[in-house]
C-alpha cells in the first residue's frame, strides 16, 4: 500500500470514527437521560432532534469506519511490514490521544457530580463508556501489533509522554486549587469574623 492510499485510508477511517463516536455517545447520553428523566416532559421536541441527529451520525459514521477500517486490516494481514508504517501508527495514536483526553474529560466530570459539584453524572457517563470502548479496542490492536518500526516506537513515546503531561499538569492544577479553596477557608476563619457572613459550601 503506497502512502497517498494510507492517507485517504487511515484519514477517512479516522473522521469516520469520530463522526461515529459523537453519534454513539449523543444518543446513549440521551437514552440515560429518558431512562431516568420525568415521563411527563420527555421525549420532547429536543430529545428527538437529538436522537435523530445522532442516529444519522450513527448510519453515516460506523459503516464508513468499517468499511476503510477493514480494508485495512486486511491489507495488512496479506502485508505484514504494514503493522509498522508511519500512517498505520500515526492513525491508531491520534484515536488512541484523542480517546484518551475523552475518557479524561467525561471521568472528570462524573466524579464532580459524584462528589455534588454537578449534576450531569449520566451525561458524562456516555462519552465515558463509548471513548473507554474506541480506546480499548484501538489499544488491543497496538497490543497485537507492537512497534516493529522507529517510526512507530517514536510516536507510542509521544503519546505516552502527551497524555502522562496533561494528567500530571491535571493533578498539579487539582492539588493547587484544593490547597488554595482550604487555605482560604482558613484564612478567612481566622481574620474575617466567619459570624458576619455565610460561607458557600466547601
Amino acid at each position: 500500500m503506497s502512502n497517498t492510499q494510507r492517507l485517504y485510508f487511515y484519514g477517512v477511517a479516522l473522521i469516520a470514527l469520530l463522526v461515529g463516536t459523537a453519534g454513539a455517545t449523543s444518543l446513549l447520553g440521551a437514552l440515560l437521560r429518558l431512562g431516568v428523566g420525568n415521563p411527563l416532559l420527555e421525549p420532547g421536541a429536543g430529545f428527538r432532534s437529538e436522537v435523530s441527529r445522532a442516529l444519522a451520525m450513527l448510519v453515516v459514521g460506523w459503516p464508513v469506519w468499517a468499511l476503510h477500517w477493514l480494508m485495512a486490516q486486511r491489507h495488512r494481514r496479506r502485508a505484514p511490514q504494514e503493522a509498522g508504517a508511519v500512517l498505520r501508527k500515526l492513525y491508531i495514536y491520534l484515536v488512541l490521544g484523542i480517546a484518551a483526553a475523552g475518557v479524561f474529560v467525561a471521568a472528570v466530570a462524573l466524579l464532580q457530580a459524584g462528589l455534588g459539584a454537578s449534576e450531569r453524572a449520566l451525561p458524562s457517563l456516555a462519552p465515558l463508556v463509548v471513548w473507554g470502548a474506541v480506546w480499548a479496542y484501538h489499544w488491543a490492536v497496538e497490543r497485537g501489533e507492537g512497534q516493529p518500526s522507529e517510526g512507530g516506537r517514536t510516536l507510542r513515546r509521544w503519546y505516552v509522554y502527551l497524555t502522562s503531561a496533561y494528567s500530571l499538569g491535571a493533578l498539579g492544577a487539582g492539588v493547587g486549587f484544593a490547597l488554595a479553596v482550604l487555605l482560604t477557608r482558613v484564612y478567612d476563619t481566622l481574620a474575617l469574623m466567619p459570624y458576619l457572613t455565610r460561607p458557600a459550601p466547601l
